[in-house]
């Protein structure tokens, strides 16, 4: 009798937080109307290590993004995201290169994180079929599988550990249609921005790749403030 107590008590506690529950709390956290940020980005790559600054605007209005690195050796490279479209400004050739679609996967300046990881503000409902399938001590553990109808979307399905306490992600994996794990992403250093936590460090590794680690840091975060609109635009890549 005890043995059946005890299981019953431990499939309530299972399912005592809705799906729905975790996902609203996590898009609290996740999901904002304007970001303004200063980052730094770690390539460790074959033996080698590089470091990029760089700026970052963000706005959820057709999910724009402006990012201006700040690095001696990139210093004025200007990507400006509208959408499903990048625009890509560089001063040595004052020239702007568009890219798009699956372009949109690659590496960021030869990275783990590509143009779609960084920037973007996901909206998991409209994209995911989500699904509660376990749970540790500490956090829950969600499915992601890509709506029927999102045929292009990159990462078909996701694993991701949710902490119970703050409703954030910590770990997650990221899976191509066929089931291929793709890339493996930490997120740790977790701030406290009013009602929003938000993670400081970012790592992520291409599974695809060897030898290869991205580190994202991010030194100051804003979170729903004012932003100029004129940011957002193409005659503000050549300034």
């Amino acid at each position: 009798m005890r043995l059946c107590f005890l299981f019953l008590l431990l499939n309530v506690s299972l399912y005592s937080v809705t799906v729905d529950d975790i996902i609203d709390r996590l898009e609290k956290n996740e999901v904002f109307e304007s970001q303004k940020a200063t980052a730094k980005m770690i390539i460790q790559k074959s033996g080698k290590k590089l470091t990029k600054t760089m700026k970052i605007w963000g706005v959820k209005e057709k999910n724009k993004f402006f990012v201006e690195f700040t690095n001696p050796e990139d210093k004025g490279v200007k990507y400006l995201r509208i959408d499903k479209e990048l625009w890509i400004y560089f001063p040595d050739a004052d020239d702007i290169m568009k890219i798009s679609g699956h372009m949109l996967r690659q590496g960021m300046m030869g990275s783990d994180v590509s143009y779609e990881d960084l920037l973007s503000d996901e909206d998991y409902k409209s994209r995911y079929d989500i699904k509660l399938i376990g749970e540790t001590n500490g956090n829950y553990i969600l499915e992601f599988t890509a709506k029927p109808e999102k045929k292009d979307i990159t990462y078909h399905r996701q694993l991701i550990l949710v902490d119970k306490e703050r409703f954030v992600a910590t770990e997650i994996e990221l899976f191509a249609k066929s089931g291929r794990l793709l890339k493996k992403m930490n997120q740790s250093g977790f701030k406290n921005f009013g009602d929003r936590w938000y993670p400081t460090i970012v790592v992520v590794k291409d599974m695809k790749t060897a030898d290869s680690l991205t580190t994202v840091e991010f030194s100051e975060l804003e979170f729903d403030i004012e932003i100029n609109k004129n940011i957002f635009s193409l005659q503000n890549l050549k300034k």
